[in-house]
């Protein structure tokens, strides 16, 4: 689980506590049509089926990605061919809800199925962005893209991997190659568009 989505759960989950107790306190007077599950909202309420009390508790707190063909918001597909000189023959969006979390993603994959670049995109508190970038790609060297970051070129294991940020905006960016400088132009490319 990522940090975000860590400090999202933390956030949400005393709201999530919240709601459950004053959905489990207007149900209480319902019967009950399933056998009480395991789970503790459902058996606190004795109320609600299973399948309603996971769809409520769930929805504050669970974050859902959703991945389909599309265009990436921030890169096309002739850009990242040309950086990475590779023919892209499908580019993969994910999206994440609830939307304050993570930005949508992008993956750019060849024609063997192999993800010649991956895309993330974070929103992160002001001031944090060096501490986030060395968290993301820790032991990388610095990297001159927006205000600063982190590159690791992995060598030997044909990958390399790039944290960068501009005031609360994060990029990574992670390509089948260990090329630093095309990875470095990927994240410009993000950033200027963000």
């Amino acid at each position: 689980m990522s940090i975000n989505t860590r400090r999202l759960v933390s956030l949400l989950l005393p709201v999530a506590v919240l709601l459950g107790a004053c959905s489990n306190a207007d149900d209480a007077t319902e019967p009950s049509d399933s056998p009480a599950s395991d789970s503790p909202a459902s058996a606190s309420s004795g109320a609600a089926s299973s399948d309603e009390q996971s769809t409520e508790q769930a929805s504050p707190t669970e974050v859902q990605t959703s991945t389909a063909a599309g265009e990436c918001p921030y890169l096309s597909t002739e850009d990242v061919a040309g950086i990475v000189g590779q023919m892209i023959l499908e580019t993969l969006v994910t999206t994440t809800t609830p939307p304050t979390g993570p930005l949508p993603g992008c993956t750019f994959r060849t024609y063997d199925d192999e993800a010649a670049a991956s895309i993330e995109t974070l929103t992160i508190e002001a001031g944090t962005g060096l501490e986030r970038a060395l968290e993301l790609v820790p032991g990388g060297n610095p990297v001159d893209v927006g205000e600063g970051g982190s590159v690791l070129v992995h060598q030997g294991q044909a990958q390399t991997q790039l944290a960068a940020f501009a005031g609360t905006t994060m990029v990574t960016v992670t390509i089948n190659q260990e090329s630093s400088l095309e990875a470095e132009e990927l994240a410009k490319l993000v950033l200027a568009a963000g």
